[in-house]
Formats: C-alpha cells, structure tokens, sequence
C-alpha cells in the first residue's frame, strides 16, 4: 500500500497502520524515525508524498474503493445507442463546469499550478479516447442504477 523507496520496508508489514513514520522519510528524506513519530502540517508542505491511495494528516487509514460490481448488468442495446452519448456528453459538461466553477480555465497543455486544463472544450472537440471515458463513465452509472433496482427506458419527449 506503500509506494516509495521504501519497498519491502519491514516496518509497515510490522505495524501496517503506522504510515505516519514513513511518509516523514518520503517527505524530509530524514533518517528511519520509529512509528511513533507524528508529522506536523509544516512538515506534510515541504516535500512530496508518494502514497498509493488516499492520505489525510489526520489520519494513517487508506482509502481504498469498492465500486458497485457491474459486471453482471446487461443494458439493453437500444438504451445505450439512444442515450448513452448522451449520458457520456453530459458527464463531461458537469466536469468541465465544475472545473470552471474552481477556477479552471481552458490551456493548450494542463497545468495544474495554474489550474488550465487542456480538456476544457465542448464533448464534441474531444478525442475518442477521451470520449470514450465519458461513454464508460455514462454506461457504469446506467448500471449502477439498473443493479439498484432503477428501470431506465428512453422517451420519446426527452429533450434532445
């Protein structure tokens, strides 16, 4: 769970909930500190943390996902090909809208420093790659609420 130069380190087999001692050795590059050592604020600003997962100075637990198992849902044909780009353009939209909304603006090449992001246009300008997240995006959340017992069927009076 622990990525850094510290592989294998014997340290968190022995006391897995101890992240606290060895993210100080990722961040100031000091000396091995034993498990008790806590680590400041000041300190978590100074350097770079190389953790798999989610960290929280308040915290040494990691987060680690468990997403619905989706595998089994079966969509019918008709309601991806009707909705789904649909879906997919609309997922982008309230991305881009929320980045927008934080400051975010449009920049050739991201740059998260000066929060421009490179991904800032309209669903219909993006490449297929990225498109095509969007569509994986759209169609996990049209079974998500197929498994949650949810009948999603196309309307002929949606809005287009």
């Amino acid at each position: 769970v622990f990525c850094s130069s510290h592989t294998g380190d014997e340290r968190l087999s022995r006391n897995p909930s101890s992240l606290r001692s060895l993210t100080r050795d990722a961040v100031v590059g000091s000396t091995i500190v034993d498990n008790d050592t806590t680590i400041t604020e000041d300190e978590l600003a100074t350097g770079l943390l190389i953790l798999c997962g989610m960290f929280s100075s308040s915290s040494a637990e990691v987060f680690v996902p468990r997403p619905l198992d989706t595998s089994k849902a079966d969509l019918p044909r008709e309601l991806v090909e009707t909705i789904g780009e649909q879906v997919a353009e609309n997922i982008h939209e309230l991305w881009s809208k929320g980045k927008i909304d934080s400051g975010w603006k449009y920049g050739a090449k991201r740059d998260d420093a000066n929060k421009l992001h490179n991904m800032l246009i309209p669903y219909s300008v993006l490449s297929d790659v990225e498109k095509a997240y969007d569509l994986d995006m759209a169609l996990e959340t049209l079974k998500v609420l197929q498994l949650l017992g949810c009948r999603v069927t196309p309307d002929q009076t949606r809005p287009s």
